[in-house]
């Protein structure tokens, strides 16, 4: 007569989690359903040092050690777990401040719209990150990223006056040569 136990998948996970190679691939073997992890297109994922989104192809976009790259290869594999809105919102919000995007920034395509603030915002299901920009004396959100795509920054120079300088800074200026 053959004696059976009872475990809980949640017992075999976290010995899996722990456990030596070799009593993984027998876990992995015993149980296989258990441990099938399916990516889906278009959602972000992570694991230590990686924040990336799957696109279904061998390379993907995201982060890897905080650095953003649109060459990273996302196997479809162990310790990933789905990222929160507000992980992926923070980091893309980060990477928009490291290349520059802000206050009077000139974007492309946007009616080459200066951004008029340094708040971004991240909505998840577009996978956009906007930015507001004043048109007509209106705000309005345009995209600063989506779908692994940065908006192409319009290097512009402004000519001002001293006194329009002046305005701006909200101070008194000396120019010296």
């Amino acid at each position: 007569m053959e004696d059976k136990i009872e475990v809980s998948v949640e017992l075999i996970k976290e010995v899996h989690e722990v456990a030596s190679e070799e009593i993984k691939d027998i876990l992995e073997g015993e149980f296989p359903d258990l441990f099938k992890f399916k990516l889906e297109v278009g959602k972000w994922y992570k694991r230590a040092h990686s924040l990336m989104v799957w696109n279904g192809g061998e390379y993907t976009y995201g982060f890897f050690d905080g650095e953003y790259g649109d060459y990273w290869n996302l196997n479809n594999g162990f310790n990933l777990e789905p990222a929160t809105e507000e992980e992926v919102g923070d980091a893309l919000k980060a990477e928009a401040y490291k290349r520059r995007y802000g206050i009077g920034t000139c974007l492309s395509g946007h009616g080459a719209n200066n951004i008029s603030s340094d708040y971004f915002t991240f909505v998840g299901c577009f996978n956009t990150l906007y930015g507001l920009v004043r048109y007509n004396g209106l705000s309005r959100s345009v995209p600063i990223f989506k779908d692994g795509k940065w908006t192409e920054i319009i290097d512009t120079k402004k000519t001002m006056t001293i006194s329009e300088i002046e305005e701006e800074l909200g101070y008194s200026i000396k120019i010296v040569k």
